[in-house]
């Protein structure tokens, strides 16, 4: 499962043009974790709906 929710964020990241670097950067200042395979399905949750609600 882990694998698809990484895709998904990839997804929603690419469609608000986010690059890799940023949504790193966006990552850990949400979670507070280096490693997406660190994240827990809360730590999920809040990425996906901070990238639903971004705009550039």
């Amino acid at each position: 499962m882990q694998h698809k929710i990484k895709n998904y964020i990839a997804k929603l990241a690419k469609d608000k043009n986010i690059n890799d670097e940023d949504l790193k950067k966006l990552t850990q200042e949400l979670t507070g974790k280096n490693e997406s395979k660190e994240w827990t399905k809360d730590d999920a949750s809040k990425i996906i709906q901070e990238l639903k609600n971004y705009q550039k």
